[in-house]
């Protein structure tokens, strides 16, 4: 049953990324991440993060898609802060490499 949702979740944001990104594209990606996140898988729920931060800034940022407050407070928690830290120990390993 989790890998059925799981499936067509995958489906309906491959399928709604074909148009403009709108508050339901957002909170899916959101909802696979956490989902992710919920079974310890902390790369994939990285990559569906990134995913989101980059849907969400091509499209204007947050403010522009109109997201809901729930919404909005779960991309800032969640998916941009993930994203954060990613680059920022991507950028401490690439420094530590160089010296």
């Amino acid at each position: 049953m989790a890998l059925q949702y799981k499936q067509k979740g995958l489906e309906t944001l491959r399928h709604a990324l074909n148009g403009p990104i709108r508050r339901v594209t957002v909170a899916t990606g959101l909802a696979l991440a956490l989902d992710e996140m919920s079974f310890g898988d902390t790369k994939t729920a990285i990559q569906h993060c990134q995913g989101v931060v980059s849907m969400v800034e091509c499209s204007g940022g947050p403010t522009s898609l109109g997201l809901s407050e729930m919404l909005e407070r779960l991309y800032w928690k969640r998916a941009f802060s993930l994203v954060n830290i990613l680059q920022h120990e991507q950028v401490d390993r690439i420094a530590t490499k160089e010296i």
